[in-house]
């Protein structure tokens, strides 16, 4: 799915790419580094609040099997209804804790290894469409953008998002340049992943759709009937676990989370002021008293 990063370069060329990407990773490794030092005495590292606290008693529910909500908390009844929120980061949380022995500090170091692992997806990418000046200058910028340093040490989605949407694009490329059944299904695989944490990037599927009708109808090996049968087929075989346990859990046809029409109304209600996400009565409509 993902090139030789110096596929096409003389050996000094070579050289001179790798040592650079090798310095970019090294500056980002201290960055994060440093800031992962910075948070551990915090008290939120042991006691997240609101959404990293739910994301956090998710994951380790999963691991444990025990649902009981912390003391003055609503039971969100995750185990018994359809997901109310996307489950891939919580399930991959989940993943995390079982690696790091439930460590909260170790999770938020492997979600910071994973940002190295997005400023090495995004130079591919880079390279593969604007050339290797850009590509580093690119990896450089994931590499030290503060904000991305920042949720990496949350218990938030943004760092699997980010990985999974480069994957994404990268697969996208691939068939761009071979076409092929297997590489539309890689990439509708790929863009299923995502929704599994970002449910609307399902608006993506239409439109991947069309721009590969627009790219078949052009010389090169992208054909349309591998993209129509493996694009589709890829992304309902990533959302189908969701889709088919929220059935059976709650007898709904929910294809991944039940949150989309509140947090419409969250942004749309007579009430909404364009900066908070409160309305009246919200926290108790969706069990989430204490949870924030």
């Amino acid at each position: 799915m993902v090139e030789n990063p110096t596929r096409g370069a003389g050996p000094p060329q070579r050289t001179r790419t790798l040592a650079a990407l090798a310095a970019i990773l090294g500056l980002g490794a201290l960055l994060r580094g440093l800031y992962l030092a910075e948070i551990a005495p915090s008290p939120e590292i042991q006691a997240p609040g609101y959404d990293a606290a739910f994301h956090d008693f998710w994951a380790r529910a999963l691991l444990s099997g025990d649902w009981s909500p912390p003391r003055f908390f609503a039971d969100p009844q995750i185990h018994s209804t359809a997901f109310f929120r996307p489950p891939g980061y919580p399930y991959f949380l989940a993943l995390l804790y079982a690696l790091t022995g439930g460590s909260p500090l170790g999770a938020r170091a492997l979600q910071m290894g994973l940002g190295l692992v997005n400023c090495w997806l995004c130079f591919l990418l880079g390279r593969i469409w604007l050339g290797r000046a850009t590509a580093l200058l690119a990896a450089a910028g994931m590499a030290c953008t503060w904000t991305l340093v920042y949720f990496e040490g949350e218990l938030l989605a943004p760092v699997l998002e980010i990985t999974l949407l480069l994957l994404t694009l990268l697969a996208f490329a691939r068939w761009w340049r071979a076409g092929g059944t297997l590489s539309a299904f890689v990439a509708g695989t790929c863009l299923g992943l995502f929704a599994l944490t970002r449910p609307n990037a399902l608006v993506l599927l239409p439109v991947a759709l069309g721009f590969g009708i627009w790219r078949a109808r052009r010389p090169g090996p992208a054909r349309l009937a591998p993209l129509l049968l493996g694009l589709p087929l890829g992304a309902a075989l990533a959302i189908a676990p969701a889709a088919i346990r929220n059935h059976l859990v709650a007898g709904e046809v929910v294809l991944i989370s039940s949150n989309g029409g509140v947090n419409l109304y969250i942004g749309n209600n007579e009430h909404a002021d364009g900066y908070t996400a409160r309305i009246p009565a919200l926290g108790e409509f969706a069990a989430l008293q204490g949870w924030g």
